[in-house]
């Protein structure tokens, strides 16, 4: 798998958020930190974006850096010398420790994508109560579905398949991974039993596969983000032919 770290190098590269975007100058050197107003519904929401877009930042740093610390430690393997039915180096284990880090802050930034289009699409639900695969599944239903919300869920219901290329599902194959490890078992044990069956997996696949959903992610959150910033007039409900497929 040489060239898939290598992919997930250069992946981590194109992913970039401008830290200033949603910063509002006061003096020299100077920015409104934040505002609690009732009147002014324009100020509420830019400051409602401006803690879901630093929230953005702040993860996609942890992320980067968990990716990173997972590679520098997973084992690559070659040839016919991966044993699953061993237990994993101190090595290995580390590097699966910096992969679950990094995916349950993906599967966060997910629920901040749909925390944006919560307020972008005025759906008016608690931000408490936003799940992603709900707010996206619902908003591509009906006589009228949300082009974006459409685009967004085909890709999560996407199959698992590697056979494809380049892979694709990598959400679906990550949402059962996620799902297992927190409620039946820990992925870095093989296991055959009543319990699970279950080969584990080179940490290395693992990492890959986030880094490419993290990567399809980030071009759903800066594709709203661009339409929020810019308001564009081609509103996202009835234009989204230009967002790309990771």
């Amino acid at each position: 798998m040489e060239n898939e770290v290598r992919e997930i190098e250069e992946t981590l590269k194109t992913i970039h958020y401008d830290t200033k975007l949603f910063e509002i100058g006061f003096g020299e050197n100077s920015y409104v930190f934040g505002a609690i107003l009732k009147d002014q519904p324009g100020f509420c929401e830019h400051f409602s974006y401006k803690t879901i877009y630093d929230s953005i930042i702040d993860i996609d740093k942890k992320i980067k850096h968990s990716v990173c610390m997972g590679l520098q430690r997973a084992e690559i393997p070659v040839g016919n010398n991966w044993n699953p039915f061993e237990r994993p180096t101190a090595s290995e284990w580390e590097a699966m420790y910096y992969a679950e880090n990094a995916l349950f802050r993906v599967s966060v930034l997910w629920d901040l994508l749909a925390q944006l289009f919560n307020i972008k699409e005025g759906l008016g639900k608690r931000n408490d109560k936003v799940y992603a695969e709900q707010v996206f599944h619902d908003a591509q239903q009906g006589a009228k579905p949300n082009l974006f919300a459409k685009k967004v869920y085909e890709y999560m219901k996407e199959d698992d398949d590697v056979e494809s290329e380049p892979w694709r599902g990598h959400y679906t194959f990550l949402k059962e991974y996620r799902n297992k490890m927190t409620h039946r078992y820990s992925l870095s044990v093989s296991t055959l039993s009543n319990y699970a069956i279950d080969i584990r997996l080179p940490a290395i696949y693992y990492l890959y596969r986030i880094t490419m959903d993290y990567k399809q992610l980030s071009v759903f959150i800066n594709y709203l983000i661009d339409r929020i910033i810019n308001k564009d007039i081609s509103s996202i409900t009835n234009n989204c032919e230009d967002i790309g497929h990771a």
